[in-house]
């Protein structure tokens, strides 16, 4: 089991110098396998069925999409708030939805037709 040596360099660097000159070497490799064992806990098992991360370059520099779906997990006091939002937030969420997927197969479209020799 390896510790994010990383991750506790910055937890150590980020500690008061009279506390971090006190830990002594068993001291920091119980640090180093509280944060490795923090780490593996995190990532262990997915909170949702479907977790689907995506990079791809965007103007000026790199986009981050992430796509959730499975189970609610959030409380219902919550999502009961959400909802009263009312009709219009329902619509305008779904005209921003339908704008968002027009736009995305718009431009795939013409990134297929611009690699393919359809154009040539």
């Amino acid at each position: 089991m390896s510790a994010d040596k990383g991750l506790a360099a910055k937890v150590l660097a980020g500690l008061p110098e009279t506390m971090r000159d006190a830990m002594g070497p068993e001291e920091q490799q119980a640090l180093n396998r509280a944060i490795d064992d923090a780490n593996q806990a995190q990532w262990a098992a997915p909170a949702h069925g479907v977790d689907a991360r995506y990079n791809f370059p965007w103007f000026g520099g790199r986009a981050y999409l992430r796509v959730l779906a499975g189970r609610e997990k959030r409380p219902s006091k919550r999502t009961k708030s959400e909802n009263q939002g009312g009709v219009g937030r329902r619509v305008a969420n779904f005209v921003a939805i339908l704008f968002l997927a027009c736009g995305f197969y718009t431009f795939a479209g013409l990134g297929l037709l611009m690699a393919s020799a359809v154009l040539e």
